[in-house]
């Protein structure tokens, strides 16, 4: 469930920054993309999923989930310095266990990017399941009442093919 997982990554926050008198981008990056964090954590601190690597550069190999991290969390970075010259001004602070940490607007935008993207991860996962479990079958209906033969449609795994709900072949595909 989200607000489960919200809960760890904003314990996590505080936890993580008990050593450091402040929190700022420089120690967030390092303490949530560049140490040993899991991948699929490491990758929503940087402002991406592994779903999005993984179709980008077909592998969620360590390495490259850290380089596309990194990359992803300095383009969030650009944003958000850019959002901060507005006239908005927001303190952000969390506590646990009487232990406090406070964040300025780009901390702030940087930890809230990073929840939002986990929403969405879960989210997604939901619906593709959905997909699978309704939309397939509706479409394979469809293609025996037009008797469109199952050689010219695939759904789900084909081997060295990414995972795809459903997808019509062409005769160049097929063939």
């Amino acid at each position: 469930m989200f607000l489960v997982d919200a809960v760890e990554m904003l314990s996590e926050v505080v936890i993580r920054s008990t050593d450091k008198e402040s929190f700022d981008l420089d120690w967030y990056k390092k303490s949530f993309i560049e140490d040993e964090v899991k991948k699929e954590r490491q990758a929503a601190h940087g402002g991406t999923s592994i779903k999005s690597i993984s179709n980008k550069r077909k592998t969620t190999k360590k390495s490259v989930v850290l380089e596309e991290s990194l990359r992803s969390f300095e383009a969030v970075r650009n944003i958000v310095n850019e959002l901060s010259d507005t006239e908005l001004s927001l303190k952000l602070s969390i506590e646990r266990r009487n232990v406090k940490t406070s964040m300025n607007l780009n901390e702030s935008l940087v930890l809230i990017n990073a929840l939002a993207l986990r929403r969405n991860q879960i989210r997604g996962g939901r619906w593709s399941s959905f997909g699978k479990r309704v939309e397939q079958p509706l479409l394979i209906a469809m293609c025996r009442i037009f008797k469109v033969p199952p050689a010219n449609y695939l759904c789900g795994e084909r081997k060295g093919l990414r995972e795809v709900d459903f997808h019509y072949l062409t005769e160049v595909e097929t063939g």
